[in-house]
């Protein structure tokens, strides 16, 4: 398999992360086909199953383009910002108008993902040449998104856990991801009706529920437009969680037997001019700022990274890399990550978001990571090694700062054990710090007391908790007693006192280290077992931050406030230390 080609689409507004899937040299060309997000959650989630349709798409000789809309994964601006609604209709348009002149044709098919099938249309009744939509799971109107979105909302239980920075009045926020009231204001005024423009000439609406009643496919129906509805099984599992998701093959089997029966031309067999920006450059505070796509190769292939870097060339001696969050691609949970990055970047601190093997963009198995240990793998850390060559070829450091959640903190701690080059590792939520096998197991174990509390019982009983996760609970018991049968080996360490040896390490390369942990985590909960806190006294270069809330992925607005304080007070340090002028304001 090989990377797609990544690139920025300019729009009136803003500018479009894209990548372009060509067929191969030499296969029957058909439709092209531009696959347009989910929003929040779903696009998070379903980001590698969607890479991997996209790819089989052009397998059987269909140009696909995928694009993140104005705001949303690693284009340009925020969910906060006005008009986002209007910006992101001017993106489909500018995307459909991007393929339209890679592959020299007039029309193109759009397979549009939740909302983005909503916007598709829309952007069809706008005016944009779309001549086949498929519409998947997506919502009617604006006004029923915005139901289902609020809805969602009032369903998250980490809202009591972290209370203190308050949803704006008006505003929705949803797993983390918000709608401004501007943009819900927005988002109500769609309810496409028509006419859809002389192009469209067939929809295909795959849906879990194929029987509900659709106004939107009535009003296509009544323009002349030939409408197809069907049910779809596996939605769900794409849309699940980033480390479980998996193209949902009902639904793209159907994609494509519809799109076969088509009888619209194939596209010429010359490529047209379009190629989009290999680069972007963004308005950044206090200064303005580049932003480029930083493939390095592997044994496996290419991982990705973007590289944000100060416009006048003019950086930091130190480099800032973020790490995967498990399966989150590298703009970071609720795109923390590419926040930060950007806002680095405009102080003079260069700062790369990366995807390591098979996650995000990067190249490995179309279907990611295997849930699990997988993500622990030491592969990473030679792989990360590699990337780090490649920034300090580039220029870059010569000093690393280092910044992971869940896996992605393991890997920064770890690393810095092992590479002088990071001065700095900023670990959030580490499910691991010193390896062994079975370490999620044990885990589940220490919570078989809840089988016996009464509120528990009652949440199994009313079927809010699956009864596989009790046999999985169980299941981990029996594998831990088998565990304890076995003979030890001789000299094994405890994994507390292996840990106080790699403190001990980086405190003799005064390498800093910053544990960061919300409530309710495994690791968080291991080490106040073993008494950790009380050893920091001695210790120079190591502290222990507690984040509020009790959401792994930082989702309340509070855990992701805390976050950027104490990462921007951490970096200032450092910047400070190295004598970098001017002096670097808190971001």
């Amino acid at each position: 398999m090989h990377l797609a080609e990544p690139s920025f689409i300019e729009t009136r507004s803003s500018q479009l992360f894209s990548v372009y899937h060509e067929p191969d040299p030499g296969s029957r060309l058909r439709t092209p086909v531009l696959v347009c997000s989910p929003w929040g959650w779903d696009d998070a989630a379903s980001y590698r199953p969607r890479r991997a349709w996209a790819e089989r798409l052009a397998a059987a000789g269909r140009p696909a383009l995928r694009f993140d809309l104005p705001g949303t994964g690693n284009s340009s601006g925020s969910p906060r910002d006005p008009g986002l609604v209007t910006a992101w209709l001017d993106g489909v348009a500018a995307a459909a108008e991007e393929l339209r002149a890679r592959t020299g044709v007039t029309e193109v098919a759009i397979l549009g993902l939740g909302l983005g099938g909503l916007l598709a249309i829309a952007a069809a009744e706008a005016g944009a040449a779309v001549g086949e939509l498929v519409m998947v799971t997506a919502p009617p109107s604006g006004r029923a998104f915005v139901r289902g979105a609020r809805n969602f909302s009032r369903l998250q239980g980490w809202h009591a856990d972290a209370s203190s920075v308050a949803v704006p009045d008006g505003w929705i926020e949803a797993s983390g991801f918000v709608l401004t009231a501007g943009t819900i204001e927005e988002l109500e005024a769609i309810e496409p009706k028509g006419p859809f423009g002389p192009d469209l000439r067939r929809v295909l609406m795959l849906s879990r529920r194929p029987g509900a009643r659709n106004p939107l496919a009535t009003a296509l129906e009544a323009a002349g437009v030939e409408v197809r509805a069907e049910g779809i099984s596996g939605w769900g599992q794409m849309v699940a969680h980033p480390e479980t998701s998996r193209l949902a093959e009902d639904a793209a089997e159907k994609v494509a037997s519809w799109m076969d029966e088509s009888g619209a031309a194939a596209p010429d067999a010359a490529a047209g001019d379009g190629g989009g920006l290999t680069g972007i450059e963004l308005d950044g505070a206090p200064a303005p700022i580049t932003e480029t796509p930083f493939p390095v190769e592997h044994p496996y292939g290419r991982s990705f990274g973007l590289l944000t870097t100060p416009a006048d060339g003019e950086a930091a001696p130190l480099c800032l890399v973020f790490l995967n969050a498990g399966a989150v691609r590298s703009t970071g949970p609720n795109r923390m990550w590419l926040e930060r990055a950007r806002a680095w970047a405009a102080r003079g601190l260069p700062a790369l978001r990366v995807d390591l093997e098979g996650i995000g963009e990067a190249d490995g198995d179309p279907d990611g990571v295997p849930p699990g240990e997988e993500f622990f793998a030491t592969k990473y850390q030679d792989e990360l090694g590699r990337v780090l060559d490649a920034l300090e070829a580039r220029g870059l450091g010569p000093d690393f700062a280092l910044v992971g959640l869940c896996s992605g903190g393991f890997l920064a701690f770890r690393t810095a054990l092992a590479d002088p080059r990071v001065r700095a590792a900023y670990v959030i939520n580490a499910g691991a710090l010193v390896w062994r096998p079975g370490i999620f197991d044990e885990r589940e174990v220490r919570k078989v007391s809840r089988v016996f509390e009464r509120k528990w019982v009652g949440k199994l009983l009313r079927g809010e908790i699956e009864w596989s996760k009790v046999r999985s609970m169980f299941t981990s018991i029996g594998e831990r007693a088998r565990r304890r049968l076995r003979p030890r080996r001789r000299g094994g360490t405890p994994w507390d006192v292996e840990l106080q040896a790699d403190l001990d390490r980086l405190e003799a390369h005064q390498t800093r280290l910053a544990l960061m942990f919300c409530g309710n985590e495994g690791m968080a909960d291991e080490l106040e077992a073993v008494g950790f806190a009380t050893t920091l006294d001695s210790r120079r270069f190591v502290e222990m931050v507690d984040l509020p809330g009790a959401d792994h992925t930082l989702r309340p607005l509070e855990s992701q406030a805390a976050l950027r304080r104490t990462l921007d007070e951490g970096l200032q340090r450092e910047l400070e230390a190295r004598g970098w002028a001017p002096p670097v304001e808190s971001a």
